[in-house]
């Protein structure tokens, strides 16, 4: 089943201050399958109240570049938006096949090509 998923990652000491220019994710390859998606299927922002309500928002015209493969992406960004640490960025990808598992599953997300961690997904 092909869904759309909000990741979220919160800005480090890293990668404050810089302009956010990139965001990836890999997914456990056994499981997930990524499909190719559209600058204007992606949907990305910062919520930067710690709310979890995005406050600013970025489209297809703030997108340099979306490249996939089977179990991860990687999104380059011209927004011009100066990264706060405690901010949130958020991604949503539009084109991925869940596991017919349901569980927890870890996805590694990377923010400017800096700074990473990996986070949990609940498929249910």
């Amino acid at each position: 089943m092909t869904s759309r998923q909000s990741l979220r990652m919160t800005v480090g000491e890293s990668v404050a201050g810089s302009e956010w220019t990139s965001i990836a994710a890999e997914y456990p390859r056994e499981h997930f399958t990524l499909q190719s998606a559209q600058h204007e299927e992606l949907s990305l922002g910062v919520d930067t109240t710690g709310d979890g309500t995005v406050n600013e928002s970025f489209d297809e015209s703030n997108v340099s570049g979306a490249n996939n493969n089977a179990y991860s992406f990687n999104i380059g960004l011209d927004t011009g938006y100066e990264l706060q640490q405690g901010d949130v960025v958020v991604v949503e990808y539009p084109a991925v096949d869940n596991p017919d598992e349901a569980g927890e599953y870890e996805v590694d997300l990377t923010l400017n090509d800096e700074q990473s961690a990996t986070g949990t997904l609940s498929i249910q």
